[in-house]
């Protein structure tokens, strides 16, 4: 069971060291002479010894305390400038405690919300672009198969090419005579469907009329 002198204690000390709220002591001239953890993490390390309008981006030169204290249940909205990260906005309450003066500060919720709005259209953002990522890398990766598989049946013949200036066989390089559509097709992805020109038709067939006059092209 919490003993009554301990209950004072133990809420000092959440304030203290755990809980979400800015919790400022300041001297009558807005010195700040104690801050919390979380004051510490969101004004910095260095607040203690600073003016608390040091810490403030707006009114930071017309700031007066008098102005603030007069009727603590009223809350003052104030943004701060964080180091090293983006500023924010606290709904403050002063109040006098002996000599001093108590400052309590939470997070606007206004400015949360808009913060939670801009982070969901920021997360739909960045869904977006990694779906999008995503189907070029696919589209990426079908265009390489396909690249690959043309390459697979692409033959290139580069070279001095020994060819017969009679019969036209092809001497391949390891000194053998083949004729030219054997070698082709060895070298290349080349099917032969075999004809006559009109010239070895009339040649070798002249009792055949394999051509007409009107078609040259006719095997």
């Amino acid at each position: 069971m919490i003993d009554d002198g301990d209950f004072p204690r133990m809420i000092s000390r959440y304030c203290e060291t755990r809980a979400p709220l800015i919790v400022l002591v300041m001297a009558p001239n807005g010195t700040i002479v104690r801050a919390n953890a979380f004051a510490r993490s969101r004004l910095g390390e260095d607040a203690v010894g600073r003016s608390f309008s040091d810490h403030l981006l707006d009114f930071a030169g017309t700031f007066e305390l008098s102005a603030v204290v007069d009727d603590p249940s009223i809350e003052h909205l104030f943004s701060f400038d964080r180091p090293g990260a983006a500023p924010r906005s606290y709904l403050f309450t002063f109040q006098r405690v002996g000599e001093n003066l108590l400052a309590l500060g939470r997070l606007d919720p206004d400015e949360l919300e808009t913060a939670g709005e801009q982070i969901h259209l920021l997360n739909q953002e960045l869904s977006n672009m990694s779906r999008q990522l995503h189907q070029r890398n696919a589209r990426l990766d079908q265009l390489n198969r396909e690249l690959q598989a043309a390459l697979m049946q692409v033959k290139t013949l580069r070279g001095l090419l020994p060819i017969c200036s009679h019969c036209k066989q092809i001497r391949d390089d390891k000194g053998y005579w083949q004729q030219l559509e054997t070698y082709l097709q060895k070298h290349s992805d080349i099917t032969f469907s075999h004809g006559i020109c009109r010239t070895c038709a009339e040649k070798y067939y002249p009792d055949y009329d394999l051509y007409d006059d009107a078609d040259d092209s006719r095997e």
